[in-house]
């Protein structure tokens, strides 16, 4: 029998509501590690995860931070990080460019860490100069920090190869494929038959707004149905909220059994 391991999760919100692709992350790898027999840690935020010891056989750590968008993961991060320190993990493995900046941390004490690289922050819109400041510092500690850097995609790969000279991991994201569901509460907000759906975060970068743009030139009955939230991009989900219509649907944020459906 393989020995057990104790891994740590630092970097994400929580488990509970997937607010992206990091905390689905936690869940669904989380899950599985713990179901092979390993022991599962997962750092998570006081405001974001409910007050409980376990879930999924994963354990749960739940510390404080600022709720603050430009310091709030590095903050929770770095006391994650500490009370990592304390215990006796095989691996702490961090997720996105931010928290890569502790990377080194652990490995001060003789534990080996992994960074996770699901995309090049700090060319989004939605961060200020300091904080893109802080994510670019945070892509040169992902390549130099860690024990092992990981990557989602084979461009990431190719950037981190031609750009850094380092050989990344290229572990792709999975997905997980669900029951069919009876529809029941969505059925409030939509039609079954003749509607386009949008379901995810609300931020320049995934293109929404040119998605509402270009339905407002079409003449069709078919409905838009948009779901999500803002990710601190509060003034762009405002101004696409203004584009609310008979025929464009926006919906907040969708999580449990509405999400399924």
């Amino acid at each position: 029998m393989k020995p057990r391991l104790r891994v740590a999760f630092v970097g994400g919100r929580g488990v509970i509501s997937k607010y992206s692709g990091i905390e689905s992350y936690y869940e669904e790898v989380g899950k599985h590690l713990a179901a092979m027999g390993h022991e599962v840690t997962v750092y998570c935020r006081n405001h974001f995860t409910p007050d409980l010891r376990g879930h999924n056989g994963m354990k749960l750590v739940r510390l404080p931070t600022f709720r603050s968008k430009q310091l709030e993961t590095l903050i929770h991060t770095f006391l994650s990080t500490l009370h990592a320190l304390t215990c006796r993990y095989d691996l702490v493995h961090y997720h996105a460019l931010g928290p890569a900046l502790f990377s080194f941390l652990p490995r001060l004490v003789g534990v080996k860490t992994a960074v996770t690289v699901q995309g090049l922050d700090w060319q989004q819109r939605k961060w200020g100069w300091l904080a893109s400041k802080l994510l670019r510092f945070g892509a040169k500690a992902s390549v130099h920090c860690p024990s092992g850097t990981m990557v989602v995609s084979r461009a990431l790969q190719k950037r981190y190869r031609e750009q850094h000279g380092v050989e990344t991991f290229y572990v792709p994201n999975g997905g997980v494929l669900r029951e069919r569901k009876e529809p029941c509460a969505i059925l409030e907000w939509i039609q079954p038959a003749g509607y386009v759906l949008y379901l995810g975060r609300f931020s320049p970068e995934k293109g929404c707004h040119l998605l509402v743009e270009a339905f407002e030139q079409l003449e069709t009955d078919t409905k838009l149905v948009m779901a999500g939230g803002s990710s601190y991009c509060d003034e762009y989900s405002r101004e696409l909220r203004t584009h609310a219509s008979d025929r464009i649907r926006m919906l907040e944020w969708v999580s449990g059994e509405a999400l399924d459906e």
